[in-house]
C-alpha cells in the first residue's frame, strides 16, 4: 500500500508539472486543452497520460500491475507556471511547474526538483 501511494505520489508530481510558456511568454490557458501521452521522464509508468479541460480540470490516467488507475484535480495557469492540486490519501497535495516548450505537438514540463517530463498531444 505505501509503494502505491508513494508511485501515486510521484504521478502526481508528472500531473502536475505544467505551465503554459513556451520561451518565457505567456500561453493562452486553451493551449494546454487536450490529451497528452508522456514520452519520456522519470516516474511516469508507459502509457500514462494526462487530459487537461477546458474548466480547468486534469484527469491522469495510467496502469501499475496491470491495473488502471485514475487521479483527478484542479489546475491553474499563471504566466509560465502552472500550479495543480489533487487529494491523495486524504491531503491535498499542490505544485507549481514550469513548461519549457507548448506547442501544437509537444509540451515538455520541469518541476520543482528540475526534473523534466515530455509529453506528446493524444487528442
Amino acid at each position: 500500500m505505501r509503494k502505491l501511494q508513494c508511485m501515486l505520489a510521484g504521478l502526481a508530481v508528472f500531473a502536475v508539472a505544467f505551465s503554459l510558456t513556451a520561451g518565457g511568454a505567456a500561453i493562452a490557458p486553451k493551449k494546454l486543452v487536450g490529451v497528452w501521452k508522456v514520452t519520456k521522464g522519470e516516474g511516469a509508468p508507459p502509457g500514462a497520460s494526462v487530459e487537461f479541460t477546458a474548466d480547468n480540470k486534469f484527469v491522469v490516467r495510467f496502469s501499475i500491475n496491470g491495473k488502471d488507475a485514475v487521479l483527478e484535480g484542479k489546475y491553474k495557469v499563471a504566466g509560465d507556471k502552472l500550479t495543480t492540486e489533487m487529494n491523495l490519501g486524504g491531503q491535498t497535495k499542490s505544485e507549481v511547474d514550469t513548461i519549457q516548450k507548448l506547442d501544437d505537438k509537444t509540451l515538455r514540463l520541469k518541476d520543482e526538483k528540475g526534473k523534466v517530463q515530455e509529453f506528446e498531444r493524444a487528442k
